[in-house]
């Protein structure tokens, strides 16, 4: 019939909303365990620093180490949720890609990570 629209599955939106939920559970896991991480790899100079201004033992120093590394632990926990959260939207793409749409002749183009 000429004029009408491409059927569409009655699966498609129930499949999108399934892997759209195990997507961002999944995520939202990496996510937190990823800064849990960095926290832990960072706590131990923040605490050392901060022991240090508190004291005021080193003329200053230890106030501006404390905040280069509450900067450091920032952008490191910046660095790593973008990383989780474009991992997150290609998992997502690959799950609700079509078998037709999987082809390289489909996508012309390159999306980078």
């Amino acid at each position: 019939m000429r004029g009408q629209a491409p059927s569409v599955s009655r699966l498609a939106v129930p499949r999108l909303l399934a892997a759209g939920t195990a997507v961002t559970a999944s995520t939202a896991v990496r996510l937190t365990v990823g800064w849990a991480g960095v926290v832990a790899q960072r706590t131990p100079g923040i605490v050392q620093h901060a022991v240090g201004t508190l004291t005021g033992s080193d003329d200053g120093r230890s106030e501006s180490a404390l905040r280069d590394e509450l900067i450091g632990l920032l952008r490191d926990s910046a660095e790593a949720c973008w990383h989780e959260l474009r991992r997150g939207v290609d998992e997502f793409d690959a799950l609700t890609r079509g078998d037709e749409e999987r082809s390289e002749a489909s996508r012309p183009f390159r999306v980078k990570p």
